[in-house]
């Protein structure tokens, strides 16, 4: 029915107009949502406005602590919380996601190696998501023995995960 409409409407030519500036309107207002939170991210990563979360992970057999699960957090200028599903996306689409690896692996090792030492069990994983595309470069793997080399974290302790944006947008 809805088909028909546009049909009818259209006979008048104001009707496919209108519908037409509708979805512009949309496809608009969607690009500078994007750009916004673009800009957000750039912001965040300038003004240090992003952060990490150690989420505890259990066995559950055991009920034994075997890790964490480190988590991404941004606020935005105002303190609200902004989520990895709104910021993971635009990052892998403008490449900010490089940037962003870059700062949660270094944030990470440093701030995992801290928490490692707070540990009774030393036999503890810090799991860290990486973009598949940040995994795929050539010097990855150099990038990670370079955030090492700041601590003395041991890398038996660090497990690389691959962010789920499939998932989150």
């Amino acid at each position: 029915q809805g088909i028909n409409s546009i049909e009818v409407d259209s006979n008048s030519g104001k009707g496919i107009k209108e519908t037409l500036k509708f979805v512009q309107d949309i496809m608009q207002e969607d690009l500078e949502n994007k750009l916004a939170m673009e800009s957000v991210i750039r912001d965040g990563l300038s003004k240090d406005r992003f952060y990490l979360a150690f989420q505890p992970q259990y066995d559950a057999k055991t009920k034994k602590l075997h890790g964490f699960e480190v988590l991404l957090r941004l606020t935005d200028e105002n303190g609200k919380k902004i989520s990895p599903a709104q910021i993971i996306p635009i990052a892998e689409r403008s490449n900010l996601i490089f940037d962003i690896d870059n700062w949660v692996l270094s944030h990470a090792i440093i701030e995992g190696s801290r928490l490692l030492e707070q540990c009774a069990d030393k036999d503890i994983t810090i799991s860290i998501n990486i973009s598949a595309r940040h995994i795929l470069e050539r010097n990855f793997v150099e990038k990670i023995k370079n955030c090492l080399a700041l601590t003395d974290f041991d890398p038996r302790h660090i497990e690389i995960e691959i962010t789920e944006s499939l998932y989150l947008g």
